[in-house]
């Protein structure tokens, strides 16, 4: 789940790595997979490959339980002045993508407003699965 904040209130994307694997796979040179976590000062093992070493961190991150695209760039697509580019277009179903956008429990009223305006201007189909996260609702005891 990804979560995004805003000025202190946040909403939370849920999907699936099946998803994920299906909208990513219209681009054949994206890469998906589940971080490694590593203690660097014990690992004797180093990877041997530059994919491989973007697939690990450190093992005080590890309740993050991340994946991770990436996309390898070959030398044509690097700039002559060696710059490496400022973001990468990657072509998403977005529908296909997100299953439910979850708003903060603690959120004001008035953000479920906003949340749905956005939702409704840039991904009207995706305006049936926002709603509030369940922590809102009362204990059941």
């Amino acid at each position: 789940m990804a979560t995004v904040r805003c000025a202190g209130r946040s909403i939370a994307i849920r999907t699936t790595y099946d998803n994920l694997v299906d909208v990513l796979s219209l681009d054949g040179d994206l890469h998906l997979g589940l971080i490694r976590y590593v203690d660097y000062a014990t690992e004797t093992a180093r990877p041997a490959d530059d994919l491989s070493r973007v697939m690990h961190k450190r093992r005080a991150f590890r309740h993050e339980e991340e994946v991770r695209f990436v996309k390898m760039l070959d030398q044509a697509s690097i700039t002559t002045d060696n710059a490496v580019p400022a973001g990468l277009e990657v072509p998403v179903e977005i529908e296909q993508l997100v299953r439910e956008i979850y708003i903060d429990p603690y959120a004001p009223e008035w953000f479920e407003k906003v949340v749905k305006a956005v939702v409704t201007k840039f991904a009207a189909g995706l305006i049936d699965r926002v709603t509030w996260s369940s922590m809102k609702a009362d204990p059941l005891y």
